[in-house]
């Protein structure tokens, strides 16, 4: 069984002129970004169409999701203040989590 090792580049918000709601994500509301590149533990090579999913942590509904590109990347954008969790999934390889990510103004 392959590992998968992650390497965020970057959490943080961003203000903008939209106000976020406690009835969950909308795209126009949002001001988080998570961005981040997926790599092969052992080997270091990139792994394209791994998927990348975020999950709320107070009720572990999914938020948004995305697969990486052919060079691994990923980005998650316009998130709502909050606290989250991503899991990694990719074919052949164990399933990661990232637990305690935060998303708030105070990142910006």
């Amino acid at each position: 069984m392959f590992s998968f090792f992650l390497a965020l580049i970057n959490v943080n918000a961003q203000p903008s002129g939209d106000r976020p709601t406690a009835k969950g994500n909308n795209i126009k509301e949002g001001f988080g970004v998570i961005t981040g590149t997926l790599n092969d533990a052992a080997t270091g090579d990139l792994i394209e169409y791994g998927n990348i999913i975020l999950y709320r942590n107070s009720d572990s509904k999914m938020v948004t999701g995305i697969i990486t590109d052919a060079k691994g990347r990923f980005l998650l954008e316009k998130l709502l203040p909050g606290k989250y969790f991503i899991r990694i999934q990719f074919m052949g390889y164990e399933n990661k989590l990232i637990p305690d990510l935060n998303i708030s103004a105070r990142n910006a």
